[in-house]
């Protein structure tokens, strides 16, 4: 009799294993996550980038003109070539509404942006385009302009 019983018995069934798909939400949630970070990161690398190409022609100009500077050269000529560097450097930066205007409102916007502008020295440097240069030390014009580019770059 436990052998009919037994005989009448059906094989066990094992359920359908589980898939990966579809996704549970937690996922999506995970994967929207990381696109977002991956396109805010992109963005703001572009951005910087776009940014920072500014800086890289401003830096192009400041080389080409100490590369084409020579100790004999009229201190006149540097001064103006300098302080059309300076204007220029600032418009590239967006600073476009204090190029233009009165000599005393672009000294005093060069002035909040950097101490050297201060002093005497930058006044006759400001001043040189339009009379002649009293300082002849443009090797501190050009250590100047460095110092000018990295406060550029911030």
């Amino acid at each position: 009799m436990n052998q009919d019983l037994l005989d009448n018995l059906k094989p066990i069934m094992l359920p359908d294993s589980v898939g990966f798909w579809p996704l549970a939400w937690g996922w999506w949630l995970l994967f929207l996550l990381v696109i977002v970070v991956l396109l805010g990161t992109t963005g703001f690398f572009v951005q910087r980038y776009k940014k920072m190409a500014n800086y890289r022609l401003i830096k192009k100009n400041l080389d080409d003109i100490k590369s084409n500077w020579s100790s004999q050269s009229n201190y006149q000529q540097l001064a103006e070539i300098l302080n059309l560097w300076i204007r220029e450097s600032y418009f590239l930066l967006g600073y476009k509404e204090n190029i233009t205007g009165q000599l005393d409102q672009w000294q005093s916007f060069l002035s909040n942006h950097h101490d050297w502008f201060k002093t005497a020295e930058a006044q006759d440097f400001l001043l040189a385009c339009y009379r002649p240069v009293k300082h002849d030390n443009p090797e501190n014009w050009l250590k100047i302009s460095d110092e000018l580019l990295k406060g550029m770059k911030s």
